[in-house]
């Protein structure tokens, strides 16, 4: 694990902001490009975090094998010969190649480059021409550990291979979602849903300009006017919202009145945000479970995947995919135009309104309480 770097600003610049957001006023626009403050955030926040890594469905056999990233280290989860779920930085201990080029299914963790084979518990198996070699230690060449979580449909992973559990992180995350009447366990959507389609989206902006946009639906009835906002109520008061625990919870019901022949309107959606960027959203027959991680100071790359209920009209499932997948693109265009704006350096912060933009204050919360741990973190190492 990473050590925790310095915060770019300091702590009564940090104090200033918090109180600032209160007001409806967000963080600085150097904030979405600078490199400084993204590597922070990199380090502080996405690297520490449990991150939605794939559906339980690619990780349930003996030997399935899922390929992804946290920020920019690579990382592969397997499922066992013994049934156990293993997290592994992607990368053989000889030279850093990576032992899993790709997700599927196998027997071992074979590098490409020399051939260093590995157990799926990461111990190293076989080193080619390495037996005779002075002090070489294969029970100290093992893969380096990430923590793995599996709640409802999706398995989590965070970097910190001692990380305290997803439940403990989101205390209340289960216990809203069986509120809601979802599933928490996992072998309910092994047996009722499969997965149809996975989708990755390459945003040209900022990670917390993704989070802005994604977060709040002030934006549904302009940008989204044919797509989410047709198919859903998007007024104020028209959807339910809480926010806990780094938790964000919507809850979407249709206007039966304003049902009409030919339109696709939802009967009910629930959706469930973890800080940061993960999203749980169970909608009539479909399942959509998707991460946002931070690629670099003004990209985003977005995984989604995309699941149908088996019993349900999977016509209709997927139109439903679809639609979703128009109201992510209208966000790629909307935020790279916010970007370059941003970039430009006329607007020197964002003016929220709070009212309409709850959430995005929520989310802006978070990150800036990450900045202020941060630093309180600093000022003790510095006085011990």
């Amino acid at each position: 694990m990473t050590s925790l770097r310095t915060p770019p600003v300091s702590t009564d610049d940090i104090a200033t902001l918090q109180a600032d957001l209160a007001e409806g006023w967000g963080v600085p626009s150097t904030w979405y490009f600078d490199p400084d403050h993204y590597a922070f955030e990199l380090g502080a926040i996405t690297k520490r975090s449990w991150l939605l890594f794939a559906p339980v469905h690619q990780l349930n056999d003996p030997g399935d094998t899922v390929t992804g990233h946290v920020g920019d280290v690579p990382v592969v989860v397997v499922r066992g010969s013994d049934g156990a779920l293993r997290g592994f930085v992607n990368l053989c201990r000889h030279r850093g190649y990576t032992v899993a080029t790709q997700s599927g299914k196998c027997s071992v963790l074979t590098c490409r480059y020399h051939s260093w084979t590995y157990n799926l518990d990461g111990t190293l198996r076989a080193a080619p021409n390495s037996k005779d070699e002075p002090g070489f230690d294969k029970s100290a060449l093992s893969l380096i550990p990430v923590a793995v979580d599996v709640l409802g449909p999706a398995v989590f992973v965070n970097l910190d291979a001692d990380a305290p559990p997803l439940a403990q992180a989101h205390p209340r995350l289960a216990q809203m979602m069986q509120a809601a009447g979802v599933e928490t366990d996992p072998d309910y959507y092994l047996e009722s849903y499969n997965v149809v389609r996975e989708i990755e989206y390459d945003f040209a902006s900022n990670w917390k300009l993704w989070y802005d946009n994604n977060t709040e639906c002030y934006h549904c009835p302009t940008i989204h006017s044919g797509t989410f906002g047709e198919a859903f109520e998007t007024l104020p008061g028209s959807f339910g919202y809480d926010e806990m625990d780094k938790l964000m919870i919507f809850a979407f019901h249709p206007d039966i009145k304003r049902a009409e022949p030919g339109k696709m309107r939802a009967r009910k959606q629930n959706a469930f945000q973890i800080y940061p960027g993960a999203t749980i959203m169970l909608q009539d027959d479909i399942l959509l479970l998707h991460q946002a991680q931070p690629t670099g100071p003004e990209t985003t790359t977005k995984r989604m995947f995309c699941l149908t209920r088996n019993a349900g009209d999977q016509d209709m499932a997927h139109k439903w995919i679809e639609l979703w997948n128009q109201t992510f693109k209208e966000d790629q265009g909307a935020t790279q135009i916010q970007q370059a704006g941003l970039r430009s350096g006329q607007m020197p912060r964002a003016r929220y309104v709070p009212s309409q933009e709850q959430a995005t204050v929520y989310v802006n919360k978070l990150t800036l309480d990450a900045y202020a741990a941060a630093a309180r973190h600093a000022v003790q190492e510095a006085a011990e």
